[in-house]
């Protein structure tokens, strides 16, 4: 089964080359990078790496719909969908391969590792990786994959500008699909927690979550997440 992976970007110069260089040592079926507008050069490394689609500015470039303009040049039949700031395990194309060769299972993501020696992070990660694994609803910094079909048949990422991923995770449990969470750790950047503070970044994304399942608009929910940003 081929693996095309699909990275939405936005001003990721500063990251992009080593997580794309760390993903190249696999050797995906393809690599598809969805640039929201930078104005840096993010677009001039990826293009070193992968094919580059510039997403039109006058439309919105949510991360959603990013992902899903990828999704619709891909021709792999597994989708993995990948952070700019997040590195995949060792292996981690063949792990998934071997997975969604079983029929029961047909998506699914990865444990979590932050990249810090910071004790709350290490703690936060290893929080997330319980939670998604009792709950089978994997974030997008942990490296969401699915088979290309179900994607289609479920209406890919739902166009909003957040919970795009909880929102896909849910919509392959409602189709009966069983979601794997991998036992190896993708990778993922701490900056965000450095730059917006440890507890702010963690309570935030907490109550975010909170108030999404309790049917707040995603509207919302953004300028929450934006707010002090």
């Amino acid at each position: 089964m081929r693996v095309s992976i699909i990275m939405p970007v936005i001003n990721e110069a500063d990251i992009i080359e080593k997580t794309l260089q760390t993903v190249k040592k696999q050797k995906p079926y393809e690599i598809i990078v969805v640039d929201g507008g930078s104005t840096d050069n993010t677009v001039e490394i990826a293009r070193k790496y992968a094919k580059v689609i510039l997403h039109d500015k006058s439309e919105k470039c949510w991360r959603s719909v990013l992902m899903n303009k990828g999704a619709k040049k891909a021709t792999g039949e597994i989708l993995l969908f990948l952070h700019a700031d997040t590195e995949l395990p060792k292996h981690a194309i063949k792990e998934i391969q071997n997975v969604l060769k079983e029929e029961k299972y047909q998506g699914g993501g990865f444990s979590l590792h932050i990249n810090s020696k910071n004790l709350w992070l290490g703690i936060i990660a290893k929080t997330t990786s319980l939670r998604s694994s009792i709950t089978k609803i994997p974030r997008g910094d942990q490296a969401q994959f699915v088979k290309n079909s179900l994607f289609q048949k479920i209406g890919c990422y739902k166009e909003i500008p957040i919970m795009e991923d909880i929102d896909l995770m849910k919509k392959i449990r409602k189709q009966k699909k069983k979601i794997k969470i991998m036992k190896h750790c993708v990778k993922t950047s701490a900056r965000r927690w450095e730059k917006e503070g440890i507890m702010y970044c963690t309570l935030r994304n907490w109550l975010l979550v909170i108030f999404y399942v309790f049917s707040a608009s995603p509207e919302w929910l953004v300028k929450l997440y934006q707010r002090n940003k």
